[in-house]
């Protein structure tokens, strides 16, 4: 058997922060890349890093053994990443980003890559667009019904392009959604 690290990582705080979960877990006969015998324990670690690159390609690391919280095979366990970790961004860019969570262990490290594709910013300005919508107008005709069905069914797509990890989907309709957001001019999380 061998150690196999699992995370995930999410947008959290209106698309203010980023939550880390390690979900590694214990080892077991279905989870045989988890903690504990016959691979090692979380509790003999001597390091836990998270890289951090965001769409821009600036590259952060967050100690995350110095929080004494990782690694752990407690999957309950949250960690909010401080803004200050990660360049002091006032919201967490949409893009794809890179997360990087490696452990160390009796001088052996275990890494795992995720790529994320985030559309928080993207999601929030959509669903500004809602309540200037006459919903109770029979015809539904409106240009604000129009524009709203129009950048709805545009981030479905996005988001559809993310969970399928499509990098040049996603790139093209998130110029899209942008710029139907500037256009339609409605607001962001922040």
């Amino acid at each position: 058997m061998a150690l196999k690290l699992n995370f995930d990582i999410c947008v959290i705080n209106s698309c203010g922060q980023l939550r880390f979960n390690e979900t590694t877990w214990s080892y077991s006969t279905s989870n045989t890349g988890g903690y504990g015998s016959p691979n090692p324990t979380s509790v003999s670690a001597s390091a836990a890093s998270l890289v951090i690159t965001n769409p821009s390609g600036t590259s952060y690391t967050v100690d995350l053994y110095s929080t004494g919280l990782y690694p752990t095979y407690n999957n309950t366990i949250y960690y909010d990443i401080p803004l200050s970790s990660i360049g002091n961004p006032s919201k967490i860019d949409d893009g794809e980003w890179t997360f990087v969570y490696s452990v160390t262990i009796s001088g052996v490290t275990y890494t795992k890559e995720i790529h994320k594709y985030l559309y928080c910013n993207m999601q929030c300005c959509v669903d500004s667009m809602l309540p200037v919508v006459d919903l109770c107008d029979c015809c539904s005709e409106t240009i604000e019904y129009s524009n709203y069905n129009t950048d709805r069914i545009y981030l479905e797509s996005l988001k559809a392009a993310a969970k399928c990890s499509d990098r040049d989907k996603f790139e093209s309709l998130r110029k899209i959604v942008e710029k139907l957001c500037l256009i339609n001019n409605c607001k962001t999380c922040k």
